[in-house]
């Protein structure tokens, strides 16, 4: 991926140069491999740095025609006006709206879901996605007061039909009630909840609470046959909602949470709370096993910290349990054989072996030079969904969006998305992860 990601660097830098069109290689103008694309952008600029025209308008004008997703499209369309020329129409195509933090504290995580999205509309030549949406990307800054403007810039200039987003819980707050003040559809992958209530206008897709848990107890009960459950909880908003929820669940399937203490995540040793976790359950017998599962709702930081200490409490034989927030490559070199039974939930399993999600590694990779990651995967699914919707002959106008969205009930992508209920939240079929010391 290194190597990979310094040749894009390289060939983007080469793209940026300006080069007499007489410079650049014959073989450039007939040639059909997958920058094609880029290649045929870089000989319309070529020739309008040239002035030259009669060649920069033809180009520019079949680049814009052909590609009018890619990502140089913009700089296209700035061309062929300032040359005095036309701009082709986005033929069968809709105007989509994406509002993400492209800038600011969130900048990663809005980038990442944006990538996602830009290889779901096919910006990216490598990529193989839909074809009828072309999107109008608006950066929050991570603001949650820019919103209002944002959304009445994307209706009333760009024309969208829809809008992709907001990422950040505030953000998406404000958006879900300007979507039922101003009458547009929205698809969220904020996780707060209650978002969907507060406008019958607004869709979310986003791994909740309620729906990790309920995997992983399920899972758990249902095919482990495990009853007696404990919870080692982060004193934070996270851990508190987590704890809350997977005790609900397990009630609700029979179980019971026979220990639950919460700790400070940022202590050196919480050894003292996990021998507290032992000592809730009087009940037990000497010798055995004090629960049969463990759920640690925090991140793959925490659980690696805290693997070798519940190995010496003799608690490594228990099912470990976690959220998507376990989810990162590097936790199977971290807890090494500290713990023999563990497992995580989440909405994308990159090493999948079903056809989409491998298309996608691949493609995404070839794109980008780097494997992409849940963010990345979720805003592939949001963009490619809306774009599926959209392509319904029954969808002629923007009212049509939200009947279209709801009737998807079969979606077939590279998350666990398959569509959405009647109250515009998800339907997900989340991965239940195994981790093993050699990897996922």
């Amino acid at each position: 991926p290194t190597r990979r990601s310094s040749d894009l660097a390289k060939f983007k830098d080469w793209v940026g140069l300006v080069t007499p069109p007489e410079m650049l290689d014959k073989r450039l103008f007939t040639y059909k491999g997958r920058s094609a694309p880029t290649i045929e952008y870089k000989i319309g600029k070529s020739y309008y740095e040239a002035k030259n025209k009669a060649q920069a308008d033809s180009y520019l004008k079949k680049f814009v025609s052909k590609y009018p997703n890619s990502e140089y499209a913009a700089e296209a369309r700035k061309m062929l006006v300032a040359l005095g020329s036309s701009v082709p129409s986005s033929k069968g195509m809709v105007a989509v709206g994406v509002i993400l933090p492209l800038s600011g504290k969130y900048e990663q995580y809005g980038t990442s879901t944006l990538r996602g999205m830009e290889c779901a509309v096919s910006v990216k030549p490598e990529c193989k996605g839909v074809n009828n949406i072309r999107l109008v990307v608006k950066d929050s800054m991570g603001d949650p007061t820019k919103i209002p403007a944002l959304i009445d810039e994307l209706m009333e200039k760009d024309k969208v039909v829809a809008i992709l987003g907001p990422l950040p819980s505030a953000e998406a707050e404000i958006a879900a009630k300007e979507s039922q003040a101003k009458n547009i559809i929205m698809l969220t992958l904020a996780q707060k909840q209650g978002l969907t209530g507060l406008s019958n206008n607004l869709f979310r897709f986003s791994l909740t609470p309620p729906v990790q848990v309920d995997a992983l107890v399920r899972y758990a009960t249902l095919e482990k046959k495990i009853k007696r459950y404990a919870v080692l909880y982060p004193n934070s908003n996270y851990g508190q909602e987590f704890a809350g929820e997977f005790e609900k669940s397990v009630s609700g399937l029979g179980g019971k949470v026979v220990s639950k203490v919460s700790f400070n995540a940022s202590k050196a040793d919480p050894s003292a709370e996990i021998r507290q976790l032992k000592m809730n359950v009087s009940e037990a017998k000497e010798g055995a096993k004090p629960f049969d599962a463990l759920f640690i709702p925090d991140s793959y930081m925490t659980i690696a910290k805290l693997a070798p200490i519940l190995a010496t409490a003799g608690l490594n034989e228990v099912l470990s349990m976690g959220t998507n927030a376990w989810n990162d490559p590097s936790l199977p070199s971290r807890i090494g054989n500290s713990l023999q039974q563990a497992i995580f939930v989440d909405v994308y399993f990159r090493d999948s072996q079903q056809v989409l999600p491998q298309a996608f590694l691949r493609d995404f990779q070839a794109a980008y030079g780097y494997a992409p990651s849940t963010l990345e995967a979720m805003g592939y699914d949001a963009a490619r969904i809306m774009g599926q919707a959209l392509a319904s002959s029954k969808v002629s106008k923007k009212e049509d969006v939200k009947a279209a969205l709801v009737n998807i009930k079969s979606y077939k992508g590279v998350t666990g998305l398959h569509g959405f209920r009647s109250d515009h939240e998800a339907i997900v079929d989340p991965y239940i992860i195994g981790v093993e010391a050699t990897g996922f």
